[in-house]
């Protein structure tokens, strides 16, 4: 089994194993007047307790080095007070949900050796101040990072083939996107409603683009795409500040375009440079 953290509903799998490896168990003495504190957090079980006790005090987490895998909705999980989580370069994956709605979430760096982010794995990090991925990073799932809203910054890996639907939605601070060589396709919503994004490029390895990839960027002004990929109607649909979506195509080539960014103005054979 992989190491990872262990998740509140798994803790009974922790004791188990300290009674398979001791023979019995191990005493745990809690100081006078805790039951009645953590009983006053509300009503549940007793790892549901638990859980509640981690998300009203733990601000910092330095995860140990040979954690592998942070789990679907783990301890980390719809942490209002976590500020800072310090991941060691054995984790390769996160989990649906891990870090969802931990809204204070702010210093996070990816770990070099991150392979995989599952889905909502990060939505609703909204402090979080940028999204670089590692070019270890293999696959990002749906709104992995929904609702990033101060994400500056999205950089996306360069071994990714395919970016999620609704990935990167709602990223309202983002001015700035790198869709690297090597993505294939980007997926419906999956930049829908970067209302600060002004420009993007499309690199060549790109194939297909889905609907509504872009609606919603209202601040968009210039596209650049360097292949030519199968579009979508809705691509870029209310994305009025539109003025100029260059391609390489020759002229009169294009099927669908503007893809409902009404106000832009098509220039053909353009140099990828």
């Amino acid at each position: 089994m992989a190491a990872r953290i262990v998740q509140t509903q798994s803790l009974t799998a922790v004791a188990d194993a300290i009674r398979a490896k001791t023979g019995g168990n191990a005493s745990l003495v809690f100081p006078t007047g805790f039951t009645d504190a953590i009983a006053g957090i509300g009503g549940g079980s007793s790892t549901e307790l638990l859980a509640a006790l981690i998300n009203r005090t733990l601000t910092s987490c330095t995860v140990p080095d040979g954690i592998t895998e942070i789990p679907e909705r783990s301890v980390f999980y719809h942490n209002p007070l976590i500020e800072t989580v310090v991941l060691p370069s054995s984790v390769t994956s996160i989990g649906e949900y891990a870090f969802a709605n931990c809204t204070a979430l702010e210093n996070f760096t990816f770990p070099p050796n991150l392979a995989s982010i599952s889905t909502s794995a990060f939505s609703g990090c909204a402090s979080l101040p940028a999204i670089i991925l590692p070019n270890s990073c293999r696959t990002i799932g749906n709104n992995a990072f929904y609702q990033c809203t101060s994400a500056t910054v999205i950089r996306v890996s360069s071994g990714i083939s395919n970016i999620a639907s609704s990935a990167f939605r709602g990223c309202t601070a983002a001015t700035s996107v790198t869709i690297p060589q090597g993505v294939a396709s980007i997926a419906a919503s999956a930049f829908q409603d970067c209302t600060r994004l002004t420009s993007v490029e499309i690199p060549s390895t790109v194939t297909s683009i889905f609907q509504y990839a872009f609606q919603g960027c209202s601040a968009l002004q210039t596209v650049r795409i360097l292949g030519t990929p199968t579009m979508h109607s809705t691509t870029f649909r209310n994305d009025s500040a539109i003025t100029d979506i260059y391609v390489p195509w020759s002229t009169g080539a294009v099927t669908g375009a503007p893809w409902g960014a009404t106000n832009a103005t098509i220039h053909y054979d353009t140099p990828a440079s």
